[in-house]
């Protein structure tokens, strides 16, 4: 996004980091025909934060995003509340634990963000007000969460991993995606072999699978039977997926973003190369998400 303005508000962010340190950035988006158009990105969080931890944000609306971080320095990650345009930065919590994976909307009356204690990990909810510790939503006994979306007003979809050896690493055959009633406490796999990002727009459930590398869209998960229907075939390995729109979402491997469209002509489904890492200055991504005409990402930048 240009404008002075704009690039004023991003360098009030910037605070000393180390070299290893993560940012966050806004990037606008617009469909332009068949294609999509990224425009320029402001940083607008350059924070500490304790090391081999991520950063991670999800949008909330058109101009505020919920962001896990360590911006008064802490020593502990914890939820902050950013108006992005406006430059207003507003603490929700100061928990002992670290908190990872926030989630907001305007019409949920919670927030919700993963906490680990040892061997268990478990999804909070807290007030919007920020003024209260919590209470476990759903509790994970032998694996972590590394990611879940809400649906609907009582049920979520969690990804559930085993054999975790870091929060930076991933290992696919150790998914499971779980559907989870909060109202009767009662859990059910629906897949395995998915990729950690979660993507939710029209009733359906979109995500990639790691044994076709395919994006798959998953529209009968309440049935027993279920038949989950390939869209495309993916030409990297990629383990971030977002929605734009119904017809194109942003993806992400090692090395740089791909944009995957739907062509109104003949329907068929085609990939855009983005810009790579090391053009942009930085040595992986770590979160992404895009909505309102905006894609957040997290990055770790290149020493």
């Amino acid at each position: 996004m240009a404008g002075t303005r704009v690039w004023m508000v991003a360098l009030l962010w910037l605070v000393d980091v180390p070299l290893w340190a993560q940012q966050v950035y806004a990037w606008k988006y617009e469909r332009q025909g068949d294609s999509i158009v990224l425009a320029d990105s402001i940083m607008w969080v350059s924070s500490f934060h304790p090391e081999g931890q991520n950063l991670d944000a999800r949008i909330v609306d058109s101009s505020r995003v919920i962001l896990i971080s360590d911006v008064l320095h802490r020593g502990k990650l914890d939820i902050y509340l950013v108006d992005f345009l406006r430059g207003e930065l507003r603490m929700l919590t100061a928990t002992k634990d670290d908190e990872r994976l926030p989630w907001m909307d305007a019409t949920h009356p919670y927030i919700l963000a993963v906490r680990t204690n040892g061997e268990r990990a478990y999804l909070w909810y807290y007030p919007k007000s920020g003024t209260s510790m919590g209470n476990v939503l759903y509790e994970e006994e032998k694996g972590s969460i590394a990611d879940y979306m809400p649906v609907g007003k009582a049920e979520l979809f969690i990804v559930r991993r085993t054999n975790v050896h870091s929060l930076n690493t991933f290992d696919a055959s150790s998914t499971s995606l779980i559907l989870y009633n909060t109202e009767a406490k009662k859990k059910r796999r629906i897949l395995r072999n998915i990729s950690p990002s979660l993507a939710w727009m029209d009733s359906v459930l979109y995500f990639i699978h790691y044994k076709t590398d395919e994006i798959v869209q998953l529209r009968s998960y309440r049935l027993e039977e279920r038949h989950p229907r390939v869209l495309t075939s993916l030409p990297q390995h990629c383990t971030h997926l977002t929605a734009l729109d119904s017809a194109a979402f942003l993806l992400a491997d090692t090395s740089q973003l791909y944009i995957v469209l739907r062509d109104t002509g003949s329907s068929a489904w085609k990939t855009v190369s983005g810009p790579k890492f090391s053009e942009m200055g930085w040595k992986r991504l770590l979160y992404l998400d895009a909505k309102y005409g905006w894609v957040i990402l997290t990055v770790e930048k290149s020493p």
